[in-house]
């Protein structure tokens, strides 16, 4: 097992677990998580008779690591990763043109950092599904799309599951607007409530072909 450390976010790989995430699918077509021309990135079962599972280069080393991660194991449990698409690329390729400038809500440029959290850390229960019990034997996952614009970090979208150590999950990132999604930021004095995160920024709306929505979804 290979483990990556670096800035803001742990990375890791294992092909030997039972898979718990085990696909990111995705239907936004700017600031995307996945390689340019991919849709989705998922396990694929190499030789059934032993289990052995492998994820595909997903042309995002932060969602390729991953892959058959069992977020419920021993080593995972009580921890948040953290996914980040190609700001770099998309910062270069979402240049605002020229009428933005007179028509600033008209023109969504895209110059930030989307990210994904996602795990079963006691942050994440406490910001996103405070209130949710699982059955027995379940625990629960939580989720969080976040736009970064350079000045804040807002969170778009948000998602719970409740799984059993030997369920599967698939990640799902559209461009739709999450009619769930809270409507009023909370913050203190500096912005910041860090166990209420701030509502979609300004630009939400704008964002029409960009991660706008998050899902976790039961294989």
């Amino acid at each position: 097992m290979k483990k990556l450390f670096g800035g803001l976010y742990l990375l890791v790989t294992s092909v030997f677990l039972s898979a718990q995430f085990i696909e990111l699918h995705e239907t936004a077509t700017r600031n995307k998580f996945l390689g340019l021309d991919m849709s989705t990135c998922k396990t694929t079962t190499n030789n059934s008779k032993n289990h052995y599972q492998k994820g595909y280069d997903c042309g995002n080393v932060s969602v390729s690591e991953l892959l058959n991660v069992n977020f419920l194991d021993s080593e995972f449990f009580g921890r948040q990763f953290y996914i980040f698409n190609d700001f770099m690329y998309w910062i270069g390729k979402n240049k605002a043109p020229e009428k933005a400038l007179q028509q600033p809500d008209t023109y969504f440029s895209g110059a930030g950092v989307f990210m994904i959290v996602i795990g079963t850390s006691s942050y994440l229960k406490k910001i996103v599904a405070p209130q949710k019990k699982c059955p027995q034997g379940q625990y629960l996952v939580c989720g969080q799309l976040k736009y970064n614009d350079g000045s804040s970090i807002a969170c778009w979208s948000q998602d719970a599951i409740c799984l059993a150590p030997s369920d599967k999950f698939v990640i799902q990132i559209s461009s739709e607007q999450d009619s769930t999604v809270k409507k009023e930021s909370s913050v203190d004095a500096q912005g910041i409530d860090w166990m209420k995160d701030p509502a979609p920024t300004a630009n939400y709306k704008e964002a029409t072909t960009s991660p706008r929505k998050i899902r976790l979804v039961r294989k």
